[in-house]
């Protein structure tokens, strides 16, 4: 099925703030997210995508049909990044039109499998709107689903038969478990409900699945350091650290310093937070974007505690960045090289470079002028929303 398109708008971005506000109130630790790429690329690609695929018309095979999704999936997310929310949900509800009348045509049910990332992504953007409960509802879908329980979301009806086919067909559960855990818990920090975040995962260490139990320890920190129970946070930390063996540990370690940080621990932190600046420094790898995304938040960190040396990592940053093409991480080193560079030169021509990437990838440009720029972001959503069988001014008309 690929990656589920995340229409969380997972930007890990930071500004100054009172030092027990400032900690990140997102999950680091590495999950699957879509590159973020210029919208018109994207839709360019998603387009010759689709258009390869309805060549194919086994649509019911498991295959075609998750791909198809798939091509939902992203419209959805760049018609968000564009600025039309409406447009994304349209898009949700007419996969999950599409998945149901392909069942109902062809007698598969296992590809009901694929009709329940629209409606996590309506949950999504349910979390976007602040809809919290709403959001919340949604994802326990995918907690059903791994746990074999008859459940009807959209036009789809899940009973026991169906649920069988499915798991005959897709026995792994583990891509719904962690659907249900990652965007409860992003939901929950994002309404900073920390203490619900406690209670819903209490007992997250009889959770078999360690990556799991990574995501939940994570936003533990996040949640006690939210309630100001700073002294459960360090020593959770502390068992985080001990516990992993390498696992996440970059994550463990710049959540720690944040932490020490909130408390004045200063002299801690800036350990902390220098080693970490040397092991990005002598890093030969290659910076994915999980890891770039921790290396943002620790830039936002040392720049808020004024370290100096933060600037060649801005830089190296940037370059990684600017190579994966991710233009929320392009943009977020950006900001912080035009907000700590001391000439006035430099800042002119970071923030020129900042109204570049703005003006081309488009991201939020459906509130300005429409340009000829946007023709396949406009093709994309039409033609699938024409494949499910909806005229084009009937997106009004949809749930």
């Amino acid at each position: 099925m690929g990656h589920p398109a995340a229409l969380a708008l997972d930007n890990q971005k930071l500004s100054p703030a009172p030092k027990s506000e400032g900690m990140v109130r997102e999950i680091l630790t590495p999950q699957d997210r879509p590159i973020r790429l210029p919208l018109e690329e994207w839709a360019t690609a998603r387009l010759g995508d689709f258009a390869r695929l309805k060549e194919n018309t086994a649509y019911h095979a498991p295959e075609i049909c998750g791909d198809i999704v798939d091509c939902y999936n992203e419209a959805a997310l760049i018609e968000v990044y564009y600025g039309r929310q409406a447009h994304a949900a349209n898009l949700c509800h007419a996969a999950m039109k599409w998945v149901a009348d392909l069942v109902e045509a062809s007698g598969n049910a296992a590809c009901y499998r694929f009709a329940i990332q629209p409606y996590v992504n309506l949950g999504r953007l349910d979390r976007i709107t602040k809809r919290w409960q709403e959001s919340l509802d949604k994802f326990k879908v995918a907690d059903e689903v791994s746990r074999g329980n008859p459940v009807a979301f959209g036009p789809i009806i899940l009973d026991p038969l169906s649920l069988e086919q499915m798991a005959n067909v897709f026995p792994d559960v583990t891509v719904l478990e962690s659907i249900y855990i990652l965007d409860t818990l992003k939901t929950l920090l994002k309404a900073e409900w920390h203490g619900r975040v406690l209670d819903y995962f209490r007992n997250w260490e009889s959770i078999p699945n360690l990556v799991h139990r990574d995501f939940i320890c994570e936003a533990f920190l996040v949640a006690l350091a939210g309630l100001q129970e700073y002294d459960q946070a360090l020593e959770l930390s502390s068992q985080c650290l001990r516990n992993r063996l390498g696992r996440n540990r970059l994550v463990f370690l710049y959540r720690r310093a944040e932490i020490l940080a909130a408390t004045g621990q200063l002299e801690q932190a800036m350990r902390i937070v220098r080693n970490l600046a040397v092991a990005f420094e002598g890093y030969r790898g290659e910076l994915t974007q999980s890891k770039l995304i921790v290396l943002a938040a620790l830039c936002h960190l040392m720049v808020r505690l004024e370290v100096s040396e933060v600037e060649s990592l801005l830089r190296s940053g940037l370059a990684a960045a600017s190579k994966l093409h991710d233009v929320f991480l392009e943009r977020d080193f950006l900001q912080m090289l035009a907000q700590t560079s001391f000439r006035q030169d430099s800042k002119d021509e970071l923030q020129h470079s900042l109204h570049t990437l703005g003006a081309t990838s488009l991201y939020n440009a459906a509130q300005g002028p429409e340009t000829k720029q946007t023709e396949s972001i406009h093709q994309l959503s039409r033609r699938l929303f024409a494949f499910a069988g909806y005229q084009w001014d009937e997106m009004k008309l949809l749930p």
